[in-house]
């Protein structure tokens, strides 16, 4: 019984831990890719982006930030390199440079939605509901079905107490990524709040 016990609880250990060791493989199957690349073509600047995307996955900031300035060096109308870069600052705490990037990137392509959302994302972090309501808006006019999109607008939403059109917005997520836990949360506390706020009115 002792036997089979410890197998039970063992057994989602080792898939994680299996799990982890695939995705360690391939991002190092990635990186080995993409230096390569960079070795055959060293003005390749999608291959600098990419590279970099690895580096700020692994959380090797310096080495995301050189591969990401070279791509800018390499090809200054890159957008991609500037939301990234952009994604970059605001995940070690540089808003000021994390705008700059965005605005430059939404300037060198203004149908990117992407790039709409993350400075969404900034907006929301600092506090500016307002700006960051219309780039996620604009992000999901530019792609319907931009599932974090729909999800920051909901957060945003729900801190302005419409809950009801905050639900719908964590649904409209949810229907696009059923793997998007946070929706879900946040769908559940709305039921709550909303049923209290109507209780209390």
């Amino acid at each position: 019984m002792q036997s089979n016990f410890t197998q039970i609880v063992l057994v989602p250990i080792l898939k994680e831990a299996l799990y982890i060791r695939i995705l360690v493989t391939m991002i190092k199957h990635q990186k080995k890719n993409y230096n390569n690349a960079i070795q055959l073509d060293p003005n390749d600047a999608s291959a600098y982006i990419k590279r970099g995307i690895i580096y700020k996955d692994i959380g090797d900031h310096d080495k995301a930030l050189s591969d990401y300035n070279q791509a800018i060096q390499l090809d200054p109308k890159e957008a991609r390199a500037y939301y990234n870069r952009g994604n970059l600052y605001q995940d070690i705490g540089d808003q000021d440079q994390a705008l700059n990037d965005y605005n430059q990137a939404i300037q060198l392509d203004p149908k990117d939605a992407t790039a709409y959302s993350n400075r969404g994302n900034l907006y929301y972090n600092i506090g500016d509901q307002d700006q960051a309501l219309n780039d996620y808006n604009q992000a999901i006019q530019l792609d319907p079905n931009f599932d974090h999109a729909f999800y920051g607008k909901g957060l945003i939403l729900q801190d302005l107490q419409q809950f009801e059109e905050a639900i719908i917005c964590f649904d409209k997520a949810i229907s696009l990524d059923t793997n998007l836990i946070n929706a879900y949360y946040n769908k559940g506390q709305m039921f709550i709040i909303f049923q209290q706020f109507h209780y209390q009115n």
